[in-house]
């Protein structure tokens, strides 16, 4: 759908590509001159000084077992490589876990490498299950559970206690845990627990700038880890990504010389996604839908008005009608037929014409 708008035109609700300009120091370090080596490859594991910088955002020096930091080419990246990691070490009987909806490479991956995977289905408005999902965990035999807070494509943020206690079921039947914290910037009220103070043996956290700093062309992402899984995994990296575009780790760490700078972008930021929650569920529901309510993240989460057609024929259609690409719940998870995710991370203006354009759609 969002390769659509890009050849076709239109109005990019499916993709989560920010609408912002990226704040305006950071392009400033990026167009300084630099020295000449800064054009060719950078360490394997990252700017020196961009590492430190991000342990620092991340409290990593509070941690007492010996831990390592990798910068990698996106989140995308880093979720991967701990997935490929684990499964080389597993075998073919391989098997990972998430909740439903899932972010799509957790699903996806299994697919790629032919591996069972596991979707948690519960109420993503109540509490996490955890009785259920150990039941699930020991039945299943899984070696991998993976966790967004804020979610992705459901903006959900687990609590402190649900995530210990996730922490400690996985601990307890030597499960693999992936905690990805990409959006832990962006939220509406309260931030997000740091799980940083977790990190063990068998838990791996990961982040990214792309939503942070609305650079997501710049596939700039880190992972956190303890130095054993973190080694092998950097031998990986050294034969896939290889290195992290030198230039764009360099105006990263520039701009994070003074923290204070990334703060106010982001209060920014938050203020500008929460009004664009709150106007685009507003105006949804006004239509029909039914909206999930979030706490963070780019996306809306809504079901379908019931006389419409299912996800996938609503996308494909409001698109042909409308030129609004969105993107159908299905991509996520089998059982969301009638669900559609779209990325509110966007001006107010192309929102706007957005919900003008869904309240001119008709399904005949």
């Amino acid at each position: 759908m969002s390769n659509l708008v890009k050849s076709r035109g239109g109005i990019n609700l499916a993709q989560g590509i920010p609408g912002f300009d990226p704040p305006v120091e950071l392009i400033q370090f990026l167009a300084s001159p630099m020295p000449s080596y800064r054009h060719q490859y950078a360490q394997g594991a990252g700017h020196p000084v961009l590492l430190e910088r991000i342990a620092s955002l991340i409290d990593l020096h509070s941690v007492n077992e010996q831990t390592s930091l990798l910068v990698l080419n996106g989140a995308t990246e880093a979720i991967s490589l701990v997935y490929q990691h684990e499964a080389s070490r597993v075998g073919k009987d391989f098997i990972s876990m998430s909740i439903e909806p899932s972010y799509e490479s957790y699903s996806h991956l299994p697919l790629v490498f032919g591996h069972k995977y596991i979707g948690f289905e519960q109420n993503p408005e109540q509490s996490l299950d955890l009785l259920s999902l150990e039941k699930t965990i020991r039945k299943e035999k899984v070696n991998l559970f993976m966790l967004a807070s804020p979610g992705n494509p459901f903006g959900r943020i687990y609590s402190e206690d649900e995530i210990r206690g996730l922490d400690k079921i996985c601990k307890d039947n030597g499960v693999v845990l992936l905690l990805d914290i990409v959006y832990r910037d962006i939220y509406f009220n309260q931030a997000p627990w740091n799980p940083i103070c977790l990190l063990r043996e068998g838990l791996y956290i990961v982040g990214s700038f792309s939503k942070t700093l609305s650079v997501s062309g710049w596939r700039v992402g880190w992972l956190a880890g303890t130095d054993e899984g973190m080694r092998s995994i950097s031998i990986m990296h050294d034969y896939t990504g290889l290195s992290v575009p030198h230039p764009l780790q360099h105006a990263i760490a520039g701009y994070l010389s003074q923290e204070s700078r990334m703060e106010r972008y982001l209060v920014s930021l938050r203020t500008t996604l929460k009004a664009n929650y709150q106007y685009f569920s507003d105006e949804l529901t006004a239509i029909g839908f039914c909206v999930s309510p979030a706490q963070g993240g780019y996306f809306i989460w809504a079901s379908l008005p019931e006389t419409w057609p299912d996800g996938p024929e609503f996308a494909v259609d409001l698109f042909e009608k409308t030129q609004v690409a969105v993107v159908p719940g299905v991509h996520f998870y089998s059982g969301a037929i009638r669900f559609i995710r779209f990325n509110i991370a966007r001006s107010r203006s192309e929102l706007e014409a957005a919900i003008r354009a869904i309240k001119r759609y008709s399904p005949e």
